[in-house]
């Protein structure tokens, strides 16, 4: 079986590398594409076909165009898992998310620093 490929969405790179690191640390063999925007992501998600996909929500500092590249990406394939880790959100935001059919809505850096990785590992598994 191929290994699973994760596409992460982040302007920060530390975010992004945060996110890679906890991830190998699993040593599942899970594959990482990174990328910086919406436009870039729209790309890796019909080239690279992603087997999940965690991005910030305030993309250009905008949480409108962060929830655009979701219902995007859950349009282009309804059984991807969609994980928002954000460092910043209203309920407003989260509700907004939650109706797109989003599979976790994390909180950076205040969440337990495993947080993300475990629940990308949980819902790569469950496919």
């Amino acid at each position: 079986m191929p290994a699973k490929r994760i596409l992460v969405v982040d302007e920060n790179k530390d975010s992004r590398y945060l996110i890679r690191r906890q991830v190998e640390k699993h040593k599942m063999g899970i594959g990482i594409i990174e990328v910086t925007g919406s436009e870039e992501a729209r790309d890796a998600l019909r080239l690279e076909l992603p087997d999940l996909m965690v991005t910030e929500i305030m993309l250009g500092g905008n949480f409108r165009a962060g929830l655009q590249l979701v219902a995007d990406a859950r349009e282009s394939n309804r059984s991807m898992p969609v994980i928002i880790y954000t460092t910043q959100a209203t309920r407003r935001m989260e509700d907004a998310a939650m109706a797109l059919g989003v599979a976790a809505f994390l909180l950076k850096p205040s969440c337990d620093h495993g947080e993300p990785a475990a629940t990308i590992i949980k819902h790569l598994t469950s496919r």
